[in-house]
């Protein structure tokens, strides 16, 4: 079990901003990774926001092409080659689909960590675009729990308390790439409710490139003078090829080929978060909330082997032909040298199933101190889940349309570096954090900022 206390910075810590005076239009921001945690106006550290009618800007609706395009800082590299798969880079941090990778930032979607708990990932597919209401970017800040040493990027979803009515977008681009989606919110009588579907379709400029992706969003809520509290059920099913990158000589030849294929990853997730926010006292808010997500994503990719036939013995195949390493199977028997008109090829396959859970409860209070605004928070945050990983390596050989054929059975190599996996990984994370941010003085000049200490 990991745990972590979030008390950011040393106890005492003063961030005192004083920002020469010019013209600046007004920012309000509302969403928050953790809510209340803290006030973005206040805070000595970078802090951008977008709204639902910045994610429509220059089309349909988009999540990602709104943060590529409007937030400062932020690039896509799509190493991958597919459109719902890119790897979101902010100063160099990232947050990608790619296991293994890296993860230098934070995502919360309606204040639950949606960093997947195997490999800390994210898979941006699982999210509809059209449900987003707001998205919030904040530099690093240890407040925000693991993978916030880049940043942090908080994503709510739409309830029926922010959109009533019926809206449907429609949209179609070259080689095969349309878009469906609707949405439609109510609100009456303390109640309110909302659900958006989408489905997306991409046949790909390229050889075996196509990908299907379809998300389900549905929100119920009650309101009341105590505040109010939330139901959300979200579920997504994506097929997606990633072809990644190709030899130049490769693409001189004809511009739709892939190096090599199939590199298939198929997603299918769940959630169901229940939150709260009730007002306990006069400048007492408790935030609760509560979550539980299913995750499943099988994965083939085909690549070339670097197995040949071996230096002393041309009948049986070595890695590199080194004669210190033959290729084995399941049996510990030698593989066979075997024609193959482009070379020897694996097809590599994965399969991560996860359970994730988690809960967190916070306390704040606006109340003033010593006269003067304050804000305090205190919280606590337990995220806890249960992985079966899986991984095995076909060997066959590379077909002339550059896919992997004649497969011979796995390769499981004693002592050597390819075998089969199969991990179970159990991890717990517990998380606590006290903020307080206060402003003493005011400069006497109203252009200026307030000056503002925070403990964290």
């Amino acid at each position: 079990m990991k745990i972590f206390g979030l008390f950011a910075l040393p106890l005492g810590t003063l961030a005192t901003t004083w920002a020469a005076a010019q013209e600046q239009s007004e920012i309000v921001i509302t969403a928050r990774p953790l809510p209340g945690a803290l006030d973005p106006q206040r805070l000595p550290a970078s802090t951008q926001s977008l709204d639902a009618e910045a994610l429509k800007r220059g089309g349909t609706t988009n999540l990602l092409r709104a943060a590529d395009t409007d937030l400062a800082g932020i690039t896509l590299d799509e190493a991958q080659a597919n459109p719902y798969q890119p790897t979101l880079l902010y100063r160099g941090y990232e947050a990608s689909a790619l296991g293994g990778d890296a993860q230098g930032l934070a995502i919360y979607l309606d204040g639950a960590r949606f960093n997947q708990p195997f490999g800390d990932a994210t898979n941006w597919d699982l999210i509809a675009s059209p449900a987003v209401e707001q998205l919030t970017l904040e530099g690093s800040n240890p407040v925000f729990g693991l993978n916030a040493l880049g940043g942090a990027l908080a994503i709510d979803l739409k309830t029926g308390r922010s959109m009533q009515g019926v809206g449907v977008e429609a949209a179609g681009w070259a080689f095969g790439r349309r878009e469906l989606s609707f949405e439609a919110g109510l609100h009456r009588h303390g109640i309110s409710a909302y659900l958006t579907g989408s489905t997306q379709r991409d046949e790909g400029w390229r050889d075996s490139s196509s990908s299907k992706v379809s998300q389900l969003y549905a929100q119920f809520g009650a309101d009341g003078a105590w505040g109010h509290a939330d139901l959300r059920f979200m579920g997504a099913e994506s097929n997606l090829y990633g072809n990644g990158t190709a030899p130049v000589e490769l693409l001189a030849v004809r511009r739709e080929s892939v190096f090599t294929y199939p590199d298939q990853a198929r997603n299918r997730y769940g959630r169901a978060l229940l939150s709260a926010d009730v007002l306990v006292h006069q400048h007492f808010r408790l935030r609760p909330s509560a979550y539980v997500q299913l995750f499943h994503q099988p994965a083939t990719n085909g690549d070339l082997s670097d197995a040949e036939t071996c230096a002393g013995d041309t009948a049986i195949l070595c890695l590199d032909g080194d004669d210190a390493a033959p290729v084995t199977g399941t049996t510990d028997q030698f593989f066979s040298a075997f024609n193959g008109p482009e070379g020897y090829a694996q097809l590599n396959n994965t399969c991560t199933r996860t359970l994730g859970y988690g809960a967190a409860v916070e306390l704040e209070s606006d109340g003033a101190l010593v006269g003067r605004p304050n804000r305090f928070s205190i919280g606590f945050s337990y995220d806890g889940s249960r992985t079966q990983f899986d991984a095995s390596s076909f060997l066959g050989v590379l077909g002339p349309d550059r896919s992997v054929q004649n497969l011979q059975g796995i390769i499981d190599m004693v002592d050597g570096p390819i075998r089969p996996v199969d991990i179970l990984s159990h991890r717990d994370d517990i998380g606590i954090y006290l903020t307080n941010i206060w402003t003493p003085i005011r400069a006497s000049m109203s252009l200026w900022p307030p000056a503002t200490i925070m403990l964290a």
